[in-house]
């Protein structure tokens, strides 16, 4: 019947913002907060369940939505759970730590659009080129990519439309994107595209370019030389968040698609934990049960866990201040090792795999 079947349920459906696009981030925090000021008016501590992400944004954890979430996680009587994502073994990140670099992108069969983000330090200095699958070259000017005014450009390469758009750092990171869209005017030329990224002026050296997540661009396209580290999706970047990954509970393995860290520029621990993620019996929201896969069905888990523990905690009486970072060290103390894992906390499984009876607190009447 589920984790935590007795508690009562706040649902919020989010409306996207066209085609197969995501909600927004201000959908998403409205969202929130509708249920934390539901939850005080109840009177009742509160378990949120994000099991949504994507992969646009520096992984860092210091945009609006992931700081918005940070300040949310620590909110009395709250815990927020969320997914890492399933993007672990999607060939979507590739990165380096130092300048001169190339990333060589495939881009597949047909592909009507594909959106590529390029994150940087915003102190080093670079020169971009893009090159096309017939060998045209785009420079851009680096007095355009190094600016701090945000500013939006359009090229024509091998009959694809180049948009670049970015700016320099915001009152929530120091660091800058450069965000590369292509469109065919039917679909984008296929084949093998090149970012060239060359120093001009470079204090730290490190880039890291993310593709959207696997179930929006074609199976075919992907980086040459990609890595599976820092495939977590936005927002289970958040520092405060619990952020859960996924494994095969048949087998006691990390799931290959489970979203991994740490975060970016920073290295925080992530995911803190993963949960059973593969094969999960559950409702279907065309009626009766059904079986899903992904780190959607993982974050439930923990939220689920987290509702119990507060429950014990708050409700019963014997920890009323059991919620926030609180919640989510017992949750790591908790946690099961995994077959395969030596180390922990590692990139993969954090602390390891949700153990909700380990994580109670053994105290003393």
């Amino acid at each position: 019947r589920g984790v935590a079947y007795e508690s009562t349920l706040i649902i919020v459906k989010l409306k996207t913002s066209g085609g197969a696009s995501f909600p927004t981030t201000t959908q998403i925090m409205l969202a929130v907060d509708f249920c934390i000021r539901k939850s005080i008016d109840m009177n009742m501590p509160i378990a949120i369940n994000l099991s949504f992400g994507t992969s646009n944004g520096s992984h860092s954890g210091t945009s609006l939505l992931e700081s918005y979430l940070d300040n949310i996680a620590g909110n009395y009587r709250c815990a927020v759970s969320v997914g890492s994502g399933n993007d672990g073994a999607g060939f979507g990140h590739a990165n380096g730590s130092s300048y001169p670099a190339d990333a060589e992108l495939v881009i597949g069969y047909p592909e009507p659009a594909l959106s590529i983000d390029l994150w940087k330090k915003y102190w080093d200095e670079i020169q971009l080129r893009i090159s096309a699958p017939n060998n045209d070259m785009l420079e851009i000017p680096d007095t355009i990519t190094n600016q701090a005014k945000g500013f939006t450009y359009r090229y024509n390469l091998d009959g694809t439309d180049i948009y670049i758009t970015g700016g320099g750092p915001s009152p929530y990171s120091p660091f800058q994107e450069i965000f590369i869209e292509l469109m065919g005017s039917e679909y984008i030329s296929p084949g093998i595209w090149k970012i060239s990224l060359e120093p001009i002026s470079v204090k730290d050296g490190s880039w890291d370019i993310w593709l959207p997540s696997g179930a929006l661009r074609n199976a075919q396209t992907s980086f040459i030389h990609a890595s599976p580290d820092i495939t977590l999706t936005i927002p289970s970047t958040a520092q405060n968040v619990i952020s859960v990954g996924a494994y095969d509970s048949r087998t006691n393995r990390t799931a290959a698609f489970s979203g991994r860290g740490y975060t970016w520029a920073f290295d925080s621990i992530k995911p803190d934990i993963i949960a059973p993620g593969v094969d999960i019996i559950s409702c279907s929201n065309t009626g009766g049960y059904t079986s899903k896969t992904g780190t959607s069905m993982a974050a439930p888990f923990v939220t689920g866990a987290a509702a119990l523990l507060m429950e014990w905690g708050i409700v019963q009486g014997n920890d009323p201040y059991l919620y926030g970072e609180k919640l989510k060290a017992y949750l790591r103390k908790g946690a099961k090792k995994l077959r395969g894992e030596t180390d922990y906390p590692n990139e993969r499984v954090g602390y390891g795999a949700l153990c909700a009876a380990q994580s109670l607190p053994q105290v003393e009447n």
